[in-house]
Order: C-alpha cells, then structure tokens, then sequence
C-alpha cells in the first residue's frame, strides 16, 4: 500500500472525528460567547440540536507523531434525523496534496438513555471500518470524550476525540489515535465555526 494512500486512509479516519462532535474541558478563561454556557447545561438532546446547521472546518493532520503537519479545509453539515433521536454530520474534505483525492465522511450520533452515554458511528469514505464510540458527559457537564477502538490495517486502532466550546458558534475538535499499541498522539486538530 503506497504512503499517500496510507496517509489518506489515516486523514480521513482523523478527520470523521469532526463528525462525531463532542464537548470538552472549557478553556481556562471565559468563553468568548456566554451562549456556550448555555448550550453545556442543556438536555442530551439540546445539546445536539445545538450542533446542527453548516459549519466551515479548518483541519491539521498529522500522521505520524513527527510528521510535519498537513493543512486541509472541510465543510460540515448536520442535521437531526430519525425522528430527532440522531445527529447525522457529514463532513466534505477538501485534497490533501497533489494527486490524492477529495475525502468525505459522515457519523450518526446519539444519546443512550439506558446506558446515559453518547454513542456515535463514523464512516470514511477512505475506511473500510466503521468507528464506534462512545462516552459520558463528566461531573462538570462541561466534558465528553467519545473513545472506541475498531480493526484497522491488520491491527487493532483506538480513537479518542475531544471537542473544545469556544462559544456556540465555535468549536476546536482534538483526535487522538493509536494503531497496533503504539503510544497515543494528536492526530488531528479540526477548528469549526458556524456558517451564518
């Protein structure tokens, strides 16, 4: 399997972390727009509906530990669905470099009442594996990390995403990831802010 494809393939599985958008840690000072505080205390449901619109992504991958970072743009679109039970986000990448397609991905995610968890379902459209994960909302009602592991590559592949509100028309998704047991590293930064 050629590199570029391999980088593609981890590029995608990266970026479908911003289609699993979660909330996280705040930051250490005030949110820019005190609508973030709002859209933390809400339902599991309002919380969703909170993400809902077209969002314009800024993404920088990289794929290995010490890979020089690679710089990309994306559009997100989400939506509930299924009777509102859903939030369905698909995510359009732009390339990554000459002669590597455009990337895309999509994810479902939803809250479990009966296990008072997020789960979430990621797909790449350069992945054969979906990605399950899935994750609590802290003590504070201002954290969630969605993690999971899926087969990847004749390996095994752990996920774990965070999302920073930086105000509700603002987010900063983290992804870190580990393939075969390897150490965990930051393989994504994906910053969104809301279409107006």
């Amino acid at each position: 399997m050629k590199l570029t494809r391999v980088s593609l393939m981890l590029a995608t599985g990266i970026a479908a972390a911003g289609a699993a958008l979660v909330l996280a840690e705040p930051p250490t000072s005030a949110p820019a727009d005190p609508a973030a505080k709002s859209i933390a205390k809400g339902t599991p449901m309002d919380l969703l509906k909170s993400w809902e619109g077209v969002w314009d992504a800024e993404i920088t991958f990289w794929f290995t530990p010490d890979a020089a970072p690679v710089k990309t743009t994306a559009v997100l679109s989400a939506e509930l669905v299924l009777g509102g039970k859903y939030l369905q986000q698909k995510l359009e990448g732009g390339d990554l470099g000459p002669g590597t397609p455009k990337w895309s991905s999509m994810s479902l995610l939803g809250y479990n009442p009966f296990s008072k968890e997020y789960e979430c379902t990621r797909f790449a459209s350069t992945v054969p594996a979906m990605m399950p994960l899935r994750g609590a909302i802290g003590a504070d009602a201002r954290r969630l990390e969605l993690t999971g592991s899926y087969p990847f590559m004749g390996g095994k592949a752990t996920a774990r995403d965070v999302i920073i509100l930086e105000g509700s028309d603002a987010q900063r998704i983290e992804s870190y990831m580990s393939f075969g047991g390897s150490p965990e590293f930051k393989g994504a930064e994906i910053v969104l802010k809301r279409r107006k």
